[in-house]
């Protein structure tokens, strides 16, 4: 991330200018996100985008479905018996007439796409699928299924949301310069999303070009990917088990939390 000493300092002559808790939260949810455990990582990196989003482009709020609210209510109201007849019993029937008068407010998660929107990013509908993602951890804690899931795979999906986050910071602090996305070239490097608009903040992409040649001669240790050393101390575990078969998942899982907390 060579691109981050630039975008900070706006981020602190921004803070500088008054109350900004939008800009405390992404930045508080972002570095959580790289500091816990994969899982929790990722929730708390689309808590604080959806946080970021509400708070900064407030005119995005909550999208409407319905053509008009008072008509939808009352349409509700109208046919309250009805609705509150499919419940298995009174108090479900109650719970489920709130739901249908609530059905007329569009997915939290639709926050984050006008927000995008507001900012001028025209992110692919690929990318707005992750925000979508995030209620299987927040109500398991889990990103995927834990006997099938990849960890490289997951380590890309908090990484999307990461980069939307210093996207919607960079926008609202007045940074134009390079950014990393998850994706990265044969070479490891990180590549810059097609989406985001680089217009061109000269310092920022000269630091951006120069650390990256020399980072790799500064930090040999950091060649290997993150997957490499994984599965590296995920081995070494098996071998000191003595071959026992039938916990790899539970060896790769022990390590990644493990990374997750070693201080940097």
């Amino acid at each position: 991330m060579n691109w981050t000493a630039t975008l900070f300092n706006k981020v602190a002559t921004k803070m500088g200018l008054g109350d900004q808790i939008g800009l405390l939260i992404a930045m508080g949810g972002y570095l959580d996100a790289i500091s816990s455990h994969l899982d929790l990582g990722y929730l708390a990196a689309q808590v604080a985008l959806e946080a970021f989003a509400k708070g900064v482009h407030v005119a995005a709020g909550r999208t409407v479905l319905v053509k008009d609210s008072r008509r939808w209510v009352k349409w509700v109201k109208a046919n309250r018996d009805a609705i509150v007849a499919h419940g298995l019993d009174s108090d479900a029937g109650e719970k489920l007439l709130g739901k249908v008068e609530g059905a007329q407010q569009g997915p939290s998660t639709d926050r984050v796409a006008a927000a995008l929107v507001a900012a001028g990013l025209v992110v692919p509908q690929g990318v707005l699928r992750e925000i979508e993602l995030r209620n299987s951890v927040a109500h398991d804690f889990l990103m995927g299924h834990p006997t099938e899931r990849d960890i490289q795979k997951d380590v890309e999906r908090r990484d999307l949301v990461l980069t939307l986050i210093a996207a919607m910071v960079a926008k609202h602090c007045g940074y134009d310069g390079p950014l990393d996305g998850p994706d990265r070239d044969e070479q490891g490097y990180p590549l810059k999303p097609d989406w985001w608009p680089h217009t061109g903040d000269g310092h920022a992409a000269e630091t951006f070009l120069v650390l990256r040649e020399i980072e790799p001669l500064r930090m040999p240790a950091l060649e290997k990917t993150r997957k490499d050393r994984v599965a590296e101390a995920a081995y070494f575990r098996w071998l000191a088990r003595g071959m026992e078969h039938g916990r790899d998942l539970d060896d790769w899982l022990e390590v990644e939390r493990e990374l997750c907390h070693t201080p940097r």
